[in-house]
């Protein structure tokens, strides 16, 4: 599962709440998206970590990436993303790929009054996977996290690519 190292690297926010509130409801959820040029991020100013190549934001739950990474993801025919830069710091990596592949069977959810809210053991169908998706619940809720392959991980390694972290799981 990707991370990002947020110990080492920065992290940034969005300054807009109400933006905000409105990207997270369409974000994540492996459709293209627009994003008003109105919309300002900020790096974490209480970290003084240096920037990597991939940046967690907060409070919109999304990924930013470096030109770099920008550069090195576009030339993976099997990713499918929406790029979308903000300024020069911050490129939206919107993941475009969404699987239905969990196998319900053998995978531990969380629940609350009955209801899956999420997942504490994963267990997937037998599949060819992207580098990156993302899974549905059975409810068809899209969760947050990206699911990445060695494939990805590799990637990011032999280009040297900075603030990228990965759970095994």
């Amino acid at each position: 599962m990707l991370e990002s190292d947020i110990d080492n690297y920065k992290g940034c926010f969005l300054q807009d709440e109400k933006i905000d509130n409105s990207l997270v409801k369409v974000f994540n959820k492996g459709v293209e998206l627009s994003v008003s040029p109105e919309v300002k991020f900020v790096y974490d100013k209480e970290t003084k970590n240096p920037a990597g190549d991939i940046c967690e934001c907060y409070n919109c739950r999304g990924y930013f990436i470096s030109g770099k990474c920008e550069s090195v993801l576009k030339n993976v025919s099997k990713i499918k993303a929406q790029y979308i830069h903000i300024n020069d710091d911050f490129i939206l990596f919107n993941n475009l790929i969404v699987l239905d592949k969990l196998d319900n069977s053998k995978t531990d959810f969380k629940y609350f009054e009955n209801y899956i809210i999420g997942v504490n053991k994963y267990c997937f169908e037998d599949f060819d996977y992207p580098p990156v998706f993302q899974v549905t619940l059975p409810t068809g809720f899209v969760l947050r996290d990206y699911f990445v392959t060695d494939e990805f991980v590799k990637i990011i390694e032999d280009n040297n690519l900075k603030g990228f972290s990965f759970k095994e799981i």
